[in-house]
C-alpha cells in the first residue's frame, strides 16, 4: 500500500497485543498479577516502538506527546480544586459524580 517499511518489532508487538485485545473483548480471560505485570511492560514496549516510529515521518510528534502527558500532582489538584476529566466520562457516570458531590456539601451543610 506505501513505501514505508514498518518494523517486524512493531509488527509483532502488535499483533500480540490485538490479539490480547480479542480475547478480553470476546472471551473472559484470567490472569494473575505476574501475568498482568508482563501484559503492561508489552504495552509500554509497543507503545515506545510507535512513537519511535512515527516520529521518523512526523518530527513534532514527540512534543506534541510531552505537551499532552500534562497532568496535575495531587497537591496541585488540590490547591486547584480539581474536578475528573469530564470529557472522559461519559453520560450517567458524570451526572451519577455531580449528585454524589452535590449530597456530600448538603451533608457539610448541615453538620
Amino acid at each position: 500500500m506505501c513505501d514505508i517499511q514498518v518494523p517486524s518489532n512493531l509488527k509483532k508487538s502488535l499483533f500480540y497485543l490485538n490479539g490480547k485485545r480479542n480475547e478480553i473483548m470476546h472471551f473472559e480471560i484470567e490472569i494473575n498479577s505476574g501475568e498482568a505485570t508482563a501484559l503492561i511492560e508489552k504495552f509500554r514496549t509497543c507503545y515506545e516502538l510507535k512513537v519511535n516510529f512515527f516520529a521518523q515521518y512526523e518530527p513534532l510528534l514527540i512534543v506534541a506527546i510531552s505537551e499532552a502527558r500534562f497532568e496535575l500532582s495531587n497537591w496541585e489538584a488540590l490547591l486547584y480544586d480539581y474536578d475528573p476529566d469530564v470529557e472522559a466520562m461519559q453520560g450517567e457516570a458524570y451526572l451519577d459524580w455531580m449528585m454524589e458531590r452535590d449530597n456530600e456539601e448538603l451533608e457539610v451543610e448541615r453538620n
